[in-house]
């Protein structure tokens, strides 16, 4: 097994948010931009998660799904969430990220 299969994400996603917390926020209204990315991470074919395959005689890949919360105001990533390829889903990433959100209102997200 490779050494950085060892590393838990919650390792790294706990690194980035001590990391931006340092970053001071602008007190003016941000304006926030939310995109997601397929990346190719080595190959496993036993992660059922993350395994792809696009024709029966081809060799599967696998796949991550980065979801970005940007804050365009400020030039910063404020969050990240990493979603299994199969198990992806950019709007409710986008709603988990939002409540995570320093600058949230009252509103409530899921309508």
């Amino acid at each position: 097994m490779q050494r950085r299969y060892q590393i838990k994400a919650q390792a790294f996603y706990r690194l980035f948010k001590q990391f931006t917390a340092k970053i001071p926020l602008s007190n003016t209204m941000p304006i926030i931009a939310v995109d997601g990315s397929d990346v190719s991470i080595p190959r496993n074919p036993d992660d059922l998660g993350t395994a792809v395959t696009t024709r029966p005689e081809n060799r599967p890949y696998n796949l991550v799904h980065i979801n970005a919360f940007y804050n365009l105001t400020n030039g910063i990533y404020q969050d990240v969430l990493i979603q299994d390829k199969r198990d992806s889903d950019e709007r409710d990433a986008f709603l988990r990220m939002m409540e995570n959100s320093p600058f949230r209102t009252g509103l409530s997200y899921y309508g």
